[in-house]
């Protein structure tokens, strides 16, 4: 039996249930709770070989999460994320950081062990996808807000709330991600909205998950994309997702 030791993030019965699996082939695996302070402290003050987390720890995501501890860390473990949708830009980022990727519900117990044992991805450079030679940085940018406002106008968002415009903003700040991570929704995103509007960040938030709901009470077309009513941070790296594709292609 392998002697890794192995923390998953997360005490849902789905996460207790691959701990249970896992230990049929390796003897040190646990779960703790989604809680950042007490996964920091685990972390720096245990040697976790891989650490299985999802794309949420209590507020934050798991980059910037991990971003901010890597200089606190005598080792540095190697990262499995698990998350509950397709996403390009989630894809690209986890490289960026050097993580490996699982989209969960559809591996099988086969597939994660051998993505534990696989070596975890180079880091690449951080740099914005849509960089491109052929446009300047206003061609860019127009076509960036253009993608954004048909994205979010093809899913029935009216003009007439200001949830359109936050959302528009959020959508249009991920997808150029300049710091070359995920963009923390709560204290990245909310923050920078909210000060261009002169509003507070829990009225950016409010806004945004009212938009989402009108979307989805009323339009088809996130409903055709989308098997459940996406959270905010969801709907955002979904669109964002959509134009980096557009570009990529």
């Amino acid at each position: 039996m392998d002697d890794k030791k192995i923390l998953i993030i997360g005490e849902e019965s789905k996460h207790v249930g691959l701990a249970h699996s896992l230990k049929r082939y390796y003897s040190n695996v646990c779960t703790r709770k989604a809680d950042k302070d007490i996964i920091s402290e685990y972390l720096k003050n245990t040697k976790y070989d891989v650490v299985i987390a999802p794309i949420r720890i209590e507020g934050t995501d798991i980059f910037t999460f991990f971003d901010n501890l890597k200089n606190s860390l005598f080792f540095f473990p190697k990262i499995i994320l698990i998350y509950p949708y397709n996403s390009t830009v989630i894809d690209v980022i986890a490289r960026q950081f050097g993580f490996l990727t699982l989209k969960e519900g559809s591996f099988s117990i086969t597939e994660i062990i051998s993505t534990i044992e696989q070596d975890a991805p180079i880091v690449e450079n951080k740099k914005d996808i849509l960089s491109t030679p052929k446009l300047t940085e206003e061609e860019r940018r127009k076509r960036i807000y253009l993608k954004a406002t048909e994205l979010i106008n093809k899913s029935g968002i009216p003009t007439n709330i200001k949830g359109y415009y936050y959302l528009r903003d959020a959508v249009i700040l991920c997808v150029e991600n300049q710091n070359g991570c995920l963009i923390s929704y709560t204290k990245c995103l909310c923050p920078k909205i909210a000060q261009k509007h002169g509003a507070t960040q829990s009225s950016i938030d409010r806004s945004i998950r009212h938009a989402i709901n009108v979307a989805w009470n009323t339009s088809s077309y996130i409903h055709d994309n989308m098997k459940h009513k996406p959270t905010s941070f969801q709907l955002i790296t979904t669109f964002a997702d959509s134009i980096r594709t557009s570009y990529m292609e």
